[in-house]
């Protein structure tokens, strides 16, 4: 006789089986539904978090839109600033040209340079027959050309090196004539009453006509101190050197030692071979 299990038994074993199955459902489901509520918390959190990340990003990038547009209304300021000094500063050389520029050294100027590229100002001294333009060529061009190019014993008055431009130390030559031509007159200031009153030295250049006062007068050895001073430009050197000129003169004439502009004017002496007779002035100040 085959055994089975009783019916019931195994009913009963599968009830059994169903109803913790059922309460595990129930429990997992719980469970589940906590985690997500913990998870759902967490994501909130989480996308509070973003938001406030977000707008400190937007109040940051605010901040620093904020600190750029200052720098850049700072910058137009200045810039504004920058500009308007530029035109004050022009309309202060422009009145003072117009001060200085009674006998019309600019306009002179500014004929001669349409007439020739080669001119880079005009120099004039009251009261003498210096009253000439300022040319610039390489090679010493103008020791034997006049200022429209033609060849003449006279010469031309000339600027030397700096390639032409103006700078801190300017050497300007010109033939001692005893006709009274180009630098002929300079001969006459080494005598101290005459150089006293004779001091002021105009010079038109591009923008602007600049008055210079003579403060010192005297002779050079061009054999053993070649005139050329292109080198003393800068710093204690520069101090040193306008003290220097101003302790060689042949007499004592005030000087400012904040000068930053000079002009030597150079010409042939007679004194000995190959003397030379420089006149120095700096540019008074605006």
């Amino acid at each position: 006789m085959r055994y089975r299990m009783p019916r019931v038994a195994a009913t009963g074993v599968v009830v059994c089986i169903g109803a913790a199955s059922f309460l595990d459902s129930g429990d997992t489901c719980s469970l589940l539904q906590n985690k997500f509520n913990v998870y759902a918390d967490k994501a909130s959190v989480a996308e509070q978090t973003v938001d406030r990340f977000v707008k400190d990003v937007a109040i940051r990038d605010m901040r620093i839109e904020a600190e750029l547009q200052g720098i850049r209304e700072q910058k137009k300021k200045e810039q504004d600033s920058a500009e308007s000094k530029e035109r004050k500063l022009k309309e202060i050389r422009k009145k003072q040209r117009k001060a200085l520029d009674s006998n019309g050294y600019y306009k002179k100027y500014k004929q001669k340079k349409k007439a020739n590229a080669d001119t880079v100002g005009w120099l004039s001294i009251s009261n003498t027959s210096i009253d000439y333009p300022v040319m610039y060529a390489e090679n010493d061009f103008y020791l034997n050309h006049n200022s429209d190019k033609e060849e003449d014993s006279n010469g031309a008055i000339y600027l030397s090196g700096n390639q032409g431009n103006w700078g801190k130390v300017n050497l300007v030559n010109g033939h001692n004539m005893k006709s009274g031509k180009m630098f002929g007159p300079l001969d006459k200031f080494k005598d101290e009453d005459y150089c006293t009153a004779h001091r002021d030295v105009v010079l038109a250049r591009k923008g602007e006509v600049g008055l210079y006062r003579v403060f010192s007068v005297f002779l050079a050895d061009a054999r053993n101190e070649p005139v050329s001073f292109s080198e003393e430009k800068e710093g204690q050197k520069y101090q040193d050197f306008l003290r220097t000129l101003s302790n060689r003169s042949l007499f004592n004439l005030d000087y400012d030692a904040e000068a930053d502009d000079i002009i030597i004017l150079n010409t042939c002496s007679y004194e000995y071979s190959e003397a030379h007779l420089l006149v120095c002035a700096y540019k008074l100040s605006e």
